[in-house]
Formats: C-alpha cells, structure tokens, sequence
C-alpha cells in the first residue's frame, strides 16, 4: 500500500490572496467529505478488486488533505 509521510515546506513564508485560500479551504471541504463518505462506503464493499482501489483512493485523499492543511496552516493571506 502507500506510506504516508508528514508534509514539510520550506522555512520561507507562503502568501495567498483571498481567492487562493477559499479555494483551498473549498476544496478541502470537498475531500473531506468525501473521505468520510468513502469510509462509511467501504465497509460494505464484497470485491477485493474494488476494495483495493477504494483503500489507495482513501489513501491518497488523507494525503491532499494533510497537504493542504499544511499550506493553510503556514500560509498568510494577503
């Protein structure tokens, strides 16, 4: 499966206009949403084929959602 591992950025700051991080803060909505959805889905998946890809699409959400976090976290709006 995919590891995981924790985001880091560089040390110098990130500036984002307005626009930039209510996109980002939208989008972040988006995939947590669905994620949960996902989780909630997964339990009653029969195929191993289907549940192999809903885990590595699980995987990969929980992964642009720590990114993105990150970037929220060190970026000023301005």
């Amino acid at each position: 499966m995919y590891a995981f591992w924790p985001v880091q950025y560089a040390s110098h700051v990130v500036r984002l206009a307005p626009h930039e991080a209510l996109s980002l803060h939208e989008q972040l909505l988006v995939y947590t949403y669905t994620l949960s959805d996902l989780r909630e889905k997964e339990k009653s998946i029969q195929h191993e084929a289907i549940r192999t890809i809903v885990a590595r699409t699980r995987a990969l959400l929980e992964k642009h959602i720590r990114e993105i976090v990150a970037i929220l976290e060190t970026a000023h709006v301005s």
